[in-house]
């Protein structure tokens, strides 16, 4: 397939903005001049670059609403390379409330963003759209159309307003799903050239997961259980049977409702939300290896030991070091008391955090039910995380933290991003050294813009610059935890007299917990 590059790509790469990351808990702007920026999505290449994708919402005068795909590129300094206001991907319209889109990075740099656009009914006297027309683009870091101005348009299927897009080596696999009942999905593979790989829709529909090789998993609900099974890039099965990972579908309301991280072995930690009774949920995990084994067990393994409480919206990750995985989550206890939790699974599922997981925050005399809510988490360090999650105080107003834990589930520190304000299609992603939030905002008139925050490891905005204080008013010192700069346990103590003669020279932080539970870290140089 032929490469096109847009007219004015080559204007738009020198309009390129200073350096933008923030150097404080500020977040900063990342959509450019214009308004109207919503649902972002994020993906990091290899050499740290970010592309940031969007649609941006117009309306008619028959408040008829529909967006345009964007597409941004940052490099490692905040700098944006594909202009100010980012890259106009496509100016058919889409019709964005009841439709989906995808953005994934290729083996070699590129991004492939996929929408479900109404190319095929773009009059303006129309009332509604009724059509959705899967197309993916391929677009290079030198703004480069791949795979066409027009990008690889399935103009046969007119009803299918879900796209996905899954990178397993250097093959891409598209995937759409349909909205009509007479209708079903679509699979197939792309080269990096743009050709389909077969003919016909092949029969495998999930999420994919790569797994070894260019092998991958497919993780779907089945007739028993939710189902993973292992295909080869000819999508023939490896395994004999599906693996069953539980005898309860997912009850999530997520589009994509398992969460999944590899173990490193060509296997995968995987979690889901089951139904309790009829109105309730449990979060629920379950670890599948590269030979279909269920190391869990014949049940997945609840993030609770009883059903007590209703249990929702988990997010996950996984250390391959360590073979364990960490499931983040909130539950009510009544009464206005929240809790925001996290339990460590082991590679045979073990409940490491106890039959109720670690509370990592909580709050009381809450009894409009805002809660917490829960919007990622990452691996880093030497067993150790960083979650990202919010405070809800009132509707639109919430404050956004990313707080880093230990391998026992303590907090390191913790950093809030930003004021109090809305956060809405929070990502949270991880850097070499650093982590990244990015969302959608609001302005004082209810405008939607994307903005974005760079936090290191260390908890620090601005690197070298010494962390916050994450707690001022301590009584007195119960334990002292001496971590590296890189995040390892260097020394811990009952109290707060450590002597630091044997350490070498370098950059430690010191994490100092009172009798309830509050910390607060110091960065030291010696």
């Amino acid at each position: 397939m032929k490469r096109f590059t847009l007219a004015l790509a080559a204007m738009a790469l020198a309009l390129t903005a200073s350096a933008q990351w923030n150097v404080d808990n500020n977040p900063v702007l990342l959509s450019g001049t214009e308004l109207g920026q919503i649902q972002p999505k994020v993906a990091l290449t290899k050499d740290g670059k970010m592309y940031i994708a969007w649609r941006t919402h117009k309306s008619t005068g028959k408040a008829l609403c529909y967006s345009y795909p964007h597409l941004q590129l940052l490099d490692k300094d905040g700098n944006a390379l594909f202009g100010e206001n980012g890259l106009a991907v496509s100016d058919h319209r889409s019709p964005s409330w009841n439709s989906d889109y995808s953005l994934a990075v290729t083996s070699d740099g590129s991004a492939i963003i996929s929408n479900a656009d109404s190319r095929s009914e773009e009059a303006e006297d129309l009332e509604r759209y009724n059509t959705f027309t899967p197309v993916w683009y391929k677009i290079d870091q030198s703004q480069n159309f791949v795979w066409g101005l027009d990008g690889l348009a399935l103009n046969d299927r007119i009803n299918s307003p879900f796209t996905d897009t899954y990178v397993v080596g250097d093959d891409v696999w598209i995937l759409d799903r349909t909205d009509s009942y007479s209708e079903v999905n679509y699979s197939n593979r792309v080269s990096p050239e743009g050709t389909l790989a077969f003919t016909e829709s092949q029969d495998i529909f999930g999420q994919i997961f790569p797994s070894i090789g260019t092998d991958f998993l497919v993780i779907n609900a089945g007739s028993n259980g939710p189902e993973a099974i292992r295909y080869t890039r000819d999508c023939n099965k490896v395994w004999g049977d599906p693996a069953v990972l539980g005898s309860s579908n997912s009850g999530g309301h997520d589009l994509h409702p398992y969460k999944i991280d590899a173990d490193g072995k060509g296997g995968a930690f995987v979690t889901w939300v089951r139904n309790v009774g009829d109105f309730g949920h449990m979060i629920t995990s379950q670890h599948v290896t590269a030979d279909g084994s269920v190391e869990f067990g014949l049940e997945s393994m609840d993030v609770m030991s009883n059903e007590d409480y209703d249990v929702d919206y988990p997010q996950q990750a996984s250390d391959t070091k360590n073979n364990t995985a960490l499931v983040a989550f909130a539950y009510s206890l009544g009464d206005g008391a929240y809790n925001f939790s996290v339990q460590k699974f082991n590679a045979t599922g073990d409940r490491l955090f106890g039959d109720t997981g670690k509370i990592i925050d909580s709050k009381t005399d809450d009894y409009a039910g805002w809660a917490f809510n829960n919007y990622g988490v990452l691996p880093v360090g030497d067993g150790e995380w960083l979650l990202c999650y919010s405070n809800v105080i009132a509707w639109a107003s919430e404050d956004l933290y990313v707080t880093r834990i230990d391998k026992n589930g303590d907090v390191v520190w913790k950093q809030q991003i930003g004021q109090t304000g809305s956060f809405s299609e929070v990502n949270f992603v991880k850097g070499d050294n650093c982590s990244y939030v990015v969302y959608q905002g609001e302005d004082d008139d209810s405008n939607t813009m994307l903005k974005g925050a760079r936090i290191f490891d260390d908890g620090t905005f601005n690197e070298g610059t010494g962390i916050n204080i994450v707690n001022d008013n301590l009584s007195d010192v119960t334990s002292t935890t001496i971590h590296s700069i890189d995040g390892k346990v260097i020394k811990s103590i009952d109290g707060n007299d450590f002597n630091s003669t044997n350490f070498a020279p370098g950059i430690y932080i010191v994490t100092v917990k009172d009798a309830q539970g509050r910390t607060k870290s110091v960065k030291i140089v010696k």
